[in-house]
């Protein structure tokens, strides 16, 4: 699962693109932790780099894709993948 967080100088808050923008607080992001079989660590709040959200977001098109048989799009989101893969050394 992925949040976005959202911070200001008076406020901060996460906010959950997968259902639908709602935002959550962090004892709300604890419960769900812990719900999902995780303990709590700074870890999980800590801040993603572009390319991991970049690797992120291109391994679950990958997944999409080979579940709907597309090879077409398989075969170039893969090497869209390497190819940054292969930047980001």
């Amino acid at each position: 699962h992925f949040m976005v967080s959202f911070e200001t100088p008076s406020y901060s808050t996460f906010i959950d693109p997968f259902n639908g923008g709602v935002l959550v607080d962090h004892s709300t992001c604890l419960k769900f932790l812990e719900a999902n079989g995780y303990k709590e660590s700074p870890e999980y709040f800590s801040k993603a780099s572009t390319i991991s959200i970049l690797r992120r977001m291109y391994n679950n098109l990958l997944i999409i894709y080979k579940k709907l048989g597309d090879k077409k799009m398989e075969e170039i989101l893969t090497n869209q993948l390497s190819i940054l893969e292969i930047s980001s050394l």
